[in-house]
């Protein structure tokens, strides 16, 4: 047996044990239960290891192994693509002569350090997170027996300059869909379906003719696009369980869709593998035609979900689940400011 773990504090301490040629290690660690199997393998492979020299390799080198033997495997196409970038723009180049080995935890906060000049805390973050992984990794297979990653801490980092989330009101939202009728009949559709039932791009680019129930008007999210630039369009399921829903649609949402299929099979795209990029290049388009607010097209997302609370009254829990938030607490805590706006209107409702 590989080690064995002993609770101590439930979720906070724990006793690692292990028998090596005759003699039996013990070390007490503190962490959370998720992370006592990785603490476990380093202590096993700290004990084997002894004073024998772990294998040469360089950081560039093992990345590659990471990649190919645990990233590509078990990791979204999406989540593969987003790690390649982050190593090749700034972790190979800036680790490039480092034996993995060598790599001490000074070096990783100078190399945070560096990030947090150029980049947000929500970026350096990821980074981080992403350089902590492959050091855990390193230690399970054997390349090395502590994580120089688990020290450091995030700097002072660049303030964000994302652009933040907006939301339209109610009679701007009707305006949308009545400018909408002067467009062809695919994007009047697409827009249509994304401010009626708060769909992301990728779900609704992802519909087939058979997830729609013409008779009882019900839309089903079984699938989305997946699009990784300069890469094919594909499907994959929705990220969590509770993307994968069910949303009651109107009838003359229905019967759009109805109207907007020709002889299709159902099990054909409704928008017959519509880039996503294109689809907000065309967005953009027509807010400037419009001279409508510069906004995201997964604002109208927000919109959607602002309407469900201020107008439509729709409890959270409801709201999440015509999301497909994985968890409520997903949905208050982004629609915090609505639920705020809520709350005071009540608190002086009987003053009026």
């Amino acid at each position: 047996m590989a080690g064995s773990i002993i609770e101590i504090e439930k979720d906070k301490k724990y006793k690692l044990s292990y028998m090596y040629k005759g003699n039996r290690h013990y070390r007490t660690v503190e962490c959370k239960t998720k992370d006592s199997n990785i603490l476990l393998a380093n202590f096993v492979m700290e004990i084997k290891n002894g004073n024998k020299e772990i294998k040469d390799i360089y950081f560039v080198e093992f990345s590659q192994l990471y990649l190919d033997n645990y990233a590509k495997p078990t990791l979204a196409n999406k989540t593969v693509w987003e790690y390649k970038k982050y190593l090749n723009k700034r972790i190979c180049p800036y680790f490039e002569k480092y034996l993995l080995k060598n790599i001490e935890t000074l070096d990783v906060q100078n190399f945070i350090n560096l990030l947090g000049k150029e980049l947000s805390r929500e970026s350096v973050k990821r980074y981080k997170s992403l350089l902590s992984g492959i050091f855990d990794k390193a230690i399970l297979w054997g390349f090395l027996k502590a994580n120089p990653c688990k020290l450091t801490i995030l700097p002072k980092c660049k303030a964000s300059t994302g652009t933040k989330s907006k939301s339209l009101d109610l009679d701007t939202a009707k305006k949308i869909l009545e400018l909408l009728d002067n467009v062809d009949k695919k994007h009047k559709l697409i827009m249509n379906i994304i401010l009626r039932c708060g769909l992301r791009r990728s779900e609704v680019l992802g519909l087939k003719y058979k997830d729609i129930d013409f008779v009882n008007n019900i839309l089903t999210v079984n699938q989305v696009i997946e699009y990784i630039p300069h890469q094919p369009l594909g499907l994959k399921p929705p990220k969590t369980e509770r993307g994968h829903r069910k949303i009651h649609i109107s009838t003359e949402l229905s019967a759009m869709i109805l109207d907007y299929r020709t002889k299709e099979p159902d099990d054909d795209l409704i928008f017959n593998w519509y880039n996503p990029d294109a689809l907000y290049k065309w967005f953009k388009r027509f807010l400037n035609t419009n001279k409508l607010q510069d906004i995201r097209l997964h604002d109208l997302r927000h919109t959607y979900a602002n309407i469900m609370i201020n107008d439509a009254k729709i409890s959270i829990a409801s709201l999440s689940e015509l999301l497909g938030h994985s968890r409520t607490s997903t949905t208050q805590n982004i629609y915090i400011h609505s639920i705020n706006a809520e709350q005071d209107a009540a608190a002086i409702f009987f003053d009026k």
